[in-house]
């Protein structure tokens, strides 16, 4: 998957406010890391892992 936090299998979650305004969060398959980035104002933030 193009821009993901790592290689392999994996869950996407996507929440949106509004087209602008969006967070991901993808949860790894394999080890079940977990990781969230934002986008405002079209700008995306970096991965944050948050739990492994």
């Amino acid at each position: 998957m193009t821009n993901a936090p790592h290689d392999g299998w994996a869950y996407l979650f996507v929440d949106a406010a509004d087209p602008v305004c969006v967070m991901q969060r993808w949860v790894g398959t394999a080890a079940a890391d977990v990781y969230v980035r934002m986008r405002n104002n079209n700008v995306w933030t970096q991965w944050n892992k948050v739990t492994n």
